[in-house]
């Protein structure tokens, strides 16, 4: 390396607003440019081999790895703890922290490393000859040092670094991987068919998974002390914490936290940011969102900003704070309106203490600029886009570690678009949920050889709306590769014809087939079929403005069940002249009520997705409303018609066999109605059966 060209300023950065002491000070290496271009190329070759070297317990810095992957697992393994009450074996999970981690690293340490993963000597000459040529001055009150030549440590802003270090705690990795083969570590299995967890790495910040006993903690305490003793690494064991899951008494964590020195036993602690218990109120749990978005609004309210200035912080900044935990986690409607009117205050007011008039609704302040708005974000919409891209990388990489772990659990029988709720979900879980929800709006089926994709239920046709098919009269074949004639490898037209409508038909023969293709899946908002945050976050709004807009005119479904589930009616009808949703929802239980009585309904449980039809029902109190006049229709006939009667909530993923049905009820003719006993639609039975299924106890 030429004289001059790795010599690195170090800078020191304030870690809180006064700092008084060395450790409220973070140091930033000032690399030289040259330096910086050599360093960047190797990193750029480096970083490409890492998915191969580096086992996918370590998320940091690895392309196709996110943050959000040890988040959802970690998130996972402590709602495990949570829950586990049972058995005689207890468990642990250790949050380890590694005191100035990048500067420990041995050089020595670093070259055994490469070394024992196989790289060229050539190679390590290059990496060594970058690291270990460095040259330090550090800035202190506008001065520098001295220089001061290192003889350990990895710099913080040297592009090289991060990768170097992921490479040196590969080797913590394979000991802890090493000693769970042989048997000297139990790790932790969630379920099963679940992957063994018994760490997970995010660069330096380690959690450990492990089953807690004495002697697990003395062989995972002799790992670590042979761990520290060869890369230079040291645990701040009073900044480690323990958690242990619920079935464990206060001795044996005792005993087990004493002998791996870790004596902090947390709670409600976080991870990677991110808390990892979330109680019953999440308000409470995300409290330190809003906080966060306070404080530089404060900070903000005391300069003098145009709008433009406004607009721009408050688009890279104030919006930007709650992503990291937005794709992780659902955060409630009330939230997110909450945080957006701290945002929209902050927009409208000249200094602190003005009234804050609001000159435009919040719906038209958040419309494209094109369509007169500012483009400010909707929180809510932009929540479920990224869960929704949660679900698009567990179809798109099934065999991380995440994706198995949560298919294990969740979905072991079917794909993650067919997952549905169940009992004792993680919260994460549940969040990731509603991102499949919208999801399933935009995914679609490309064809290859039609073996994975059903005909009637799996979306497929390409098309504007409603991707699944019609059937027209009855047939056996369930998949898209019996509509193929297997002697020219193309449609079979007479059969397609037989047996759907001529629109669907016309469609179909359109798709463009080639041998040797597998089926994939698609998403068909974007032109290229690749998913992305933006065009998930505006096919919501599009779904959202739609369900505003159908003010005027749409369609009611009724699902009659036994006490079993099963279907025992079904119905659809078109609705006009409509005043708002809410009447949409309250004429459509009328129609509910009347075919029950019509049925010889005696006992009957009302259930909608609608929270203001069912407070409505349930009210005792005067109502002036504009629907007035048809609650007091609905609880007229409920109490003239029924012996006994309940009116229950029920979220959308477990009514949406009725929502299909308000769908073709809208497509109908004005005023129409149809009416099933038998021969029920096959795409509203399979909703049927996964609603019943998706039910909350």
């Amino acid at each position: 390396m030429p004289v001059g060209w790795n010599d690195t300023n170090i800078v020191l950065i304030p870690k809180v607003k006064s700092p008084s002491v060395l450790k409220e000070l973070r140091p930033s290496s000032l690399c030289n440019v040259v330096y910086k271009i050599i360093s960047k190329v190797l990193a750029n070759r480096l970083k490409s081999i890492l998915p191969e070297i580096i086992l996918d317990t370590q998320s940091a810095f690895v392309p196709g790895r996110l943050i959000t992957d040890n988040v959802l697992i970690a998130y996972e393994a402590t709602h495990f703890l949570q829950n586990k009450r049972n058995g005689k074996d207890g468990y642990a999970a250790i949050k380890l922290d590694m005191s100035k981690a990048y500067d420990r690293v041995e050089w020595p340490f670093l070259l055994h490393m490469l070394r024992r993963l196989g790289f060229d000597e050539k190679w390590n000459r290059l990496i060594m000859n970058c690291v270990t040529t460095v040259n330090y001055k550090i800035k202190v009150n506008g001065d520098y040092t001295e220089v001061i030549k290192p003889d350990r440590g990895l710099r913080q802003g040297d592009p090289l670094s991060p990768y170097l270090f992921v490479i040196c705690a590969e080797a913590f990795s394979a000991a802890i991987q090493a000693a769970e083969g042989s048997k000297r570590l139990c790790g932790l299995r969630i379920c099963r068919g679940a992957p063994i967890l018994t760490h997970l790495f995010f660069a330096d910040d380690s959690l450990l998974l492990l089953k807690a006993t004495e002697s697990v903690a003395n062989e995972m305490k002799q790992i670590i002390l042979d761990y520290e003793r060869s890369s230079g690494q040291i645990v701040n064991r009073d900044k480690s914490v323990v958690m242990f899951s619920s079935n464990m008494d206060e001795e044996e964590k005792k005993v087990f936290s004493h002998t791996l020195g870790i004596n902090c036993i947390a709670h409600n602690d976080r991870y990677l940011g991110l808390p990892v218990f979330i109680g019953r109120s999440k308000a409470k749990t995300f409290e330190y969102l809003k906080e966060k978005i306070w404080r530089c609004i404060q900070g903000w309210k005391e300069k003098f900003l145009s709008k433009a200035g406004k607009e721009i912080l408050i688009k890279a900044v104030a919006q930007a704070i709650p992503t990291y935990a937005m794709s992780c986690f659902y955060l409630t409607k009330s939230l997110c309106d909450e945080l957006t009117s701290m945002i929209l205050r902050f927009w409208w007011a000249q200094h602190d203490n003005d009234k804050k008039i609001h000159w435009l609704g919040k719906d038209k302040i958040m419309k494209p600029k094109s369509q007169g708005g500012l483009a400010f974000r909707d929180l809510h919409s932009f929540n479920i886009a990224m869960l929704a891209r949660q679900g698009w990388r567990l179809i798109q990489n099934p065999d991380s570690l995440c994706s198995r772990l949560l298919k294990a659990k969740y979905f072991p029988n079917c794909n993650v678009l067919d997952a549905q709720s169940r009992k004792q979900m993680s919260y994460s879980w549940r969040s990731i949920l509603k991102g499949i929800q919208l999801l399933r709006k935009g995914v679609i089926w490309r064809v290859g050889n039609g073996e994975h994709i059903n005909i009637w239920s799996d979306p497929w046709l390409p098309r504007d709306m409603r991707f699944v098919t019609t059937r027209r009269g009855a047939s056996l074949i369930t998949r898209v590769c019996e509509l193929i004639d297997p002697t020219t490898g193309q449609w079979d037209i007479e059969l397609i014809q037989q047996i759907f409508n001529e629109n669907d038909a016309k469609i179909i023969t359109r798709i463009p087939l080639r041998e040797g293709q597998e089926d994939f899946i698609a998403w068909q908002p974007d032109t290229k079929g690749i998913f992305s945050v933006k065009s998930a976050y505006k096919l919501h709004e599009k779904i959202l403005n739609e369900l505003q807009g159908q003010i005027g005119e749409g369609g009611w479904g009724v699902v009659a069940r036994d006490t079993d589930g099963c279907p025992l009616m079904m119905a659809a009808g078109n609705l006009q002249n409509l005043h708002n949703a809410n009447q949409a929802e309250a004429l459509a239980c009328i129609q509910a009520l009347k075919l029950a009585n019509d049925m010889g309904m005696g006992h009957i449980i009302v259930e909608t997705d609608a929270q203001a039809l069912k407070a409505a029902l349930l009210d005792e109190t005067q109502d002036r409303s504009v629907n007035a006049v048809i609650i007091r229709e609905a609880k007229f006939l409920l109490a003239m018609n029924f012996n006994v009667h309940q009116v229950m909530y029920c979220p959308r993923e477990c009514n949406r066999a009725a929502h299909e049905l308000a769908k073709i009820g809208a497509s109908l003719g004005p005023r129409s109605q149809f009416v099933w006993l038998e021969g029920f639609p096959d795409v509203v039975c399979n909703l049927v059966a996964s609603d019943s299924a998706g039910l909350p106890a």
